[in-house]
């Protein structure tokens, strides 16, 4: 019974494998080579199934001011090599995601010049639609520390990410996936994906961790039942 038991389980484990094929990697700006105030290029960051891209904006008009982020090495806060919009506009780094995937986002790190920086904007928005996802002016933690933050979204095409006022504010550490589309899935492709068959899925991960541990758990309990009659 033992025998069975365990190659139940293992069954059940690889049947769950295939929904756990995000991989996450995280965007820094180390490495580069560069100098204080140097453009960074809009290849840093691109992964084979997620393409990065940069521009500095003015927030209250949309008007694009600058088609990349500037780096600067010290005095973010805690925070080294970060990339800034100069001089008093919003920076964006744009995830978008190759056709058959989606992008998470999980989390990402700002901080202020030398000290805690108010009012500034954090904003994310899908861009196929350019609805927030979710917004917020804050304060950014600056001096020795930093702050994280962790709005673990999912974009059907697009994602914006938007931060600052001014370049008092540096971002780092941008941490995301590309989630792949479920093979059989008929859900509506990406605006321009010419695949009419692609589908899209918010956020697969923690679904289906929870259901695999939720069906171990249950097997646990049942194989304790049997033992007990």
């Amino acid at each position: 019974m033992k025998k069975k038991t365990i190659s139940f389980l293992a069954t059940i484990f690889f049947l769950t494998l295939p929904c756990l094929n995000a991989q996450a990697v995280t965007l820094d700006f180390e490495g580069l080579g560069l100098s204080n105030w140097d453009a960074i290029s809009s290849t840093q960051g691109t992964t084979p199934n997620v393409d990065v891209s940069y521009r500095v904006f003015d927030s209250l008009t949309g008007e694009t001011k600058a088609d990349h982020l500037s780096f600067w090495h010290s005095g973010y806060g805690d925070l080294t090599n970060v990339a800034f919009a100069r001089p008093s506009y919003t920076g964006e780094i744009t995830l978008t995601p190759h056709a058959g995937f989606d992008v998470h986002l999980n989390s990402f790190d700002l901080a202020g010049w030398r000290k805690n920086s108010s009012d500034q904007l954090v904003r994310i928005l899908d861009g196929t639609s350019n609805v927030p996802m979710g917004s917020t002016p804050t304060t950014v933690l600056g001096g020795d520390t930093h702050s994280t933050f962790t709005p673990s979204l999912t974009a059907m095409g697009p994602l914006h990410l938007q931060f600052g006022k001014n370049w008092f504010v540096a971002i780092d550490n941008i941490n995301y996936e590309a989630v792949e589309w479920p093979a059989n899935s008929n859900a509506v492709p990406h605006s321009g994906d010419s695949n009419s068959n692609a589908g899209t899925i918010s956020n697969p991960e923690p679904a289906s961790i929870l259901l695999f541990g939720t069906g171990l758990a249950g097997l646990l309990f049942w194989r304790n039942v049997r033992k007990r009659h």
